[in-house]
């Protein structure tokens, strides 16, 4: 999806990761969420007109589209899908305010611990990960220098709250498990 492009279907993410993003002030690009399984995106084609942000694949993904004109057919003969439609479009609401309200009053150490924490979130401790995002990608979807985000990473490192081997993290084992 591209920001400004026509907005005519709404996607769900069966595989991988993608990047919600929008262009701010001087055509920099300031990311807003990264997406994952499970996730709805495109869901402004339901308002007509043209896609408000741009989302791109991040790794290899797979995704379900459904036409615009689909979904509206269903939910008038379905309101309950409606009911959770919304529901779900209203947790996107509130996920992305908390995410602004969180992000802006956090340290740059503290934005990129919960960035990766959250990625690591549906992953046992111990397990390791692969980023989906190149530490300048993460940097840009923050809105931070990469020497920031870099100095960060190794400084969480060094205090022993992740590990990680290149483009690899993990939150380390608990010490009390073994």
């Amino acid at each position: 999806c591209l920001e400004g492009e026509p907005a005519e279907a709404v996607f769900a993410v069966i595989r991988g990761y993608l990047r919600e993003s929008t262009q701010v002030a001087e055509g920099r690009t300031a990311g807003l969420r990264l997406i994952g399984p499970g996730d709805v995106i495109g869901a402004d084609a339901l308002l007509g007109g043209g896609h408000h942000c741009t989302v791109e694949s991040v790794t290899s993904a797979t995704v379900c589209a459904v036409a615009r004109w689909q979904i509206e057919e269903s939910l008038r003969a379905h309101p309950e899908r409606a009911r959770a439609l919304t529901g779900e479009l209203c947790g996107q609401i509130v996920q992305l305010r908390e995410n602004v309200r969180r992000l802006a009053s956090m340290s740059a150490e503290d934005q990129v611990r919960s960035f990766l924490l959250e990625i690591l979130s549906d992953r046992p401790r111990g397990s390791w990960a692969r980023l989906p995002l190149t530490r300048g990608e993460i940097a840009e979807h923050l809105g931070l220098a990469l020497a920031t985000v870099s100095r960060n990473v190794q400084s969480l490192a060094r205090k022993g709250e992740i590990e990680v081997k290149g483009r690899h993290i993990r939150v380390p084992p608990d010490e009390r498990s073994g």
